[in-house]
């Protein structure tokens, strides 16, 4: 696996970080259609996280909501929300620049 992770201490909000880790374990869940090749994922990403200076029970805690029994529903398309009639407009940061 070749995440891009930023390490633990960047400037990165708390739930920017949780997001990460769950968005992610959550595209193991829908790529990955067997119990073995899902759990050797999430092992080898939290590895990754370990080496990025990710404590162990935040990523315990995060991973711990993304279950493979979970798989079915984590692969039916939902319908997107709008909430109070605001249009969500997303751009991405580059911070080199």
């Amino acid at each position: 696996m070749t995440s891009r992770a930023t390490h633990f201490s960047s400037c990165q909000a708390p739930g920017v970080k949780k997001g990460f880790i769950k968005s992610q374990a959550l595209r193991f869940l829908r790529t990955n259609s067997y119990k073995a090749t899902f759990e050797e994922s999430v092992k080898n990403f939290r590895s990754h996280l370990r080496l990025r200076g990710y404590p162990d029970n935040l990523v315990n805690i995060v991973l711990a909501e993304v279950k493979f029994t979970d798989r079915k529903s984590a692969l039916q398309q939902k319908p997107q929300k709008v909430q109070n009639g605001l249009t969500l407009f997303v751009t991405q940061c580059n911070s080199s620049s």
